[in-house]
C-alpha cells in the first residue's frame, strides 16, 4: 500500500497494517528467540535478538535512503518487498527442515 499511496489518507491507511504487523511481530519473535534458547542463555538470546533488530534498523535506514535517492519512493517500497519475502521463505524452509534446534 505504501508503494502506491498518492494521498495523505492512503498513506495513513497504509500505516495501520504496518503498525499492527510490527507491533505483533517484534515481541513475538523476541519470545521465540527466548523460548528456543537454553534456560541459562535466555538473557543472551534476548540481547542478541535486540542487537540484531537495532542493527537492522540502522542498516535498513542507510540502505533505504540510498535506494530512495537512486530509484524514488515508489520503486524503493517495491524493492523492499524482496527484503521481506526472501528471508521469510528462507526462515520457513529452515524451520520446516528442522535446522533450528528445539530446546527442551
Amino acid at each position: 500500500m505504501l508503494a502506491f499511496a498518492d494521498s495523505r489518507a492512503t498513506l495513513l491507511l497504509a500505516g495501520v497494517p504496518f503498525g499492527l504487523g510490527f507491533g505483533i511481530v517484534v515481541p513475538l519473535l523476541s519470545s521465540v528467540a527466548v523460548k528456543r534458547s537454553p534456560r541459562n542463555r535466555t538473557g543472551v538470546a534476548n540481547s542478541t535478538y535486540y542487537l540484531c533488530l537495532n542493527l537492522g534498523f540502522g542498516f535498513g535506514a542507510f540502505v533505504g535512503g540510498k535506494t530512495i535517492d537512486a530509484f524514488g519512493f515508489r520503486h524503493a517500497f517495491l524493492l523492499w518487498i524482496v527484503s521481506i519475502v526472501i528471508p521469510t521463505m528462507v526462515g520457513l524452509i529452515w524451520m520446516r527442515d528442522g535446522l533450528v534446534k528445539k530446546s527442551v
